[in-house]
C-alpha cells in the first residue's frame, strides 16, 4: 500500500508497569514497532480505551509510535500534537498531501487527563454531534490536505445493523463535502460499506462504517461468532485538477484464526486458511459478505503500489 492506516484500541503501557488486557488496557511497548515493521505507516488511536492508563499511557503510546516512525492522530501530550496527522505521498513525481482524523464516542466513563481536554479527541455520537470532526477536516483542507481520511470509534457492540446515531454522523461527514473516505472501528463486527451522499465532488463518500477485528483475542467463546472476523479497505484514490477526488474502494475479508498462533487470514472461498478447512472458511467469508453489502467489490489480493516516498509529516511546534 502506498499508506496503510490502522486503527489501535489499545494504549502503551507506561514504562515500570505490567502489560495488561481486559478491560483496563496496556499494550507492550514493542507492538508499536512491531505495528510499523508489518508495513503500517500510522494508527487512528482515538478509542474508548484510550485513557485506560491515563495521560502517562498517552505519553508512552505516542512516545513508541514516534520511536517507531508511526504517524498517529486522536490522542496528544500537548495542545500542539492534537491536530490532524498529515501524510506526504509522492506518486509520478507528485507529491499528495493526505490527511487523517480520529475521534471516539467516549472514554468508558474515564475523564481525561485534568486540564487537557484536546488529550483525546471525542465527540457526543448519541447527538451525532460532529462539529469538532469537521472542524478538524477543515484545518487539514486549509492546511494544504488533498485527501481526508476520518477515522471513527462508535457504533453498538456486536451488532451488524449500524445505529441511527452512527449513520447520522457519518451522513453529516459525507454531506460536508471536506472527507474522502470514513473508516469505523469500535463495534467489533464487521458492518456495512456504502456510498452516501455527498462528497468532495458531490457524487457520494464511501463509508466502511464498521470494519470488525483484524487482530484480536476475540472469538466465539467470549463473543459472537462474527467477532472472528473483519475487513480491510484498499482505496484506490485519484486526485482531480480541481481538487476533487474519485475514490475507488474495494474490501477484503479476514479473519483471526485465535488457536493458530492469532495468524490474520484473508478469507477466499474454496480455499485453506491455516488450520481452517474449505467449509469454515466459506462460512465465515459469507458471514463478512452479508454484513458488508454489495456496493463495493470484494478483492483477495493487494492492489500494489505506486508511491516512490510516504512521510509521516511532523506536526508543528
Amino acid at each position: 500500500a502506498d499508506l496503510a492506516l490502522c486503527h489501535l484500541d489499545a494504549p502503551i503501557a507506561p514504562d515500570g508497569t505490567a502489560p495488561s488486557g481486559y478491560p483496563v488496557f496496556g499494550a507492550p511497548r514493542g507492538l508499536a514497532q512491531g505495528i510499523a515493521d508489518i508495513g503500517w505507516d500510522g494508527c487512528s488511536l482515538a478509542g474508548n480505551h484510550a485513557v485506560d492508563r491515563g495521560a502517562d499511557g498517552i505519553a508512552a503510546t505516542l512516545a513508541a509510535f514516534d520511536e517507531a516512525g508511526l504517524g498517529h492522530t486522536g490522542i496528544a501530550s500537548t495542545e500542539a500534537e492534537s491536530t490532524p496527522q498529515l501524510y506526504e505521498v509522492t506518486v509520478d513525481g507528485r507529491t499528495v498531501t493526505v490527511a487523517h482524523i480520529s475521534y471516539t464516542y467516549g472514554l468508558n466513563g474515564l475523564p481525561k487527563p485534568a486540564g487537557q481536554p484536546w488529550a483525546v479527541n471525542t465527540f457526543d455520537a448519541d447527538a451525532a454531534d460532529v462539529s469538532g470532526i469537521l472542524q478538524d477536516a477543515a484545518w487539514a483542507r486549509d492546511h494544504g490536505a488533498d485527501v481526508v481520511i476520518t477515522s471513527i470509534h462508535n457504533g453498538a457492540e456486536y451488532v451488524t445493523e449500524p445505529t441511527a446515531a452512527q449513520l447520522s454522523a457519518a451522513e453529516q461527514i459525507a454531506a460536508s463535502g471536506l472527507v474522502d473516505l470514513y473508516i469505523g472501528s469500535h463495534v467489533h463486527v464487521p458492518q456495512p460499506m456504502m456510498l452516501l451522499p455527498g462528497g468532495t465532488a458531490g457524487d457520494g463518500m464511501w463509508a466502511a462504517l464498521g470494519m470488525g477485528n483484524w487482530l484480536s483475542d476475540q472469538s466465539r467463546s467470549c463473543c459472537v461468532l462474527a467477532s472472528e472476523n473483519g475487513y480491510t479497505v484498499q482505496a484506490s484514490i485519484t486526485l482531480h485538477a480541481d481538487g476533487t477526488t474519485t475514490v475507488a474502494p474495494q474490501w477484503t475479508p479476514t479473519t483471526l484464526s485465535r488457536y493458530d498462533e492469532h495468524r490474520v487470514y484473508v478469507l477466499e472461498p474454496g480455499t485453506t486458511a491455516g488450520i481452517l478447512g474449505t467449509s469454515e472458511v466459506g462460512e465465515r467469508y459469507a458471514r463478512v459478505a452479508d454484513a458488508v453489502g454489495q456496493d463495493a467489490l470484494v478483492l483477495f489480493a493487494p492492489l500494489g503500489g505506486y508511491a516512490t516516498a510516504t512521510t509521516v509529516v511532523p506536526r508543528e511546534g
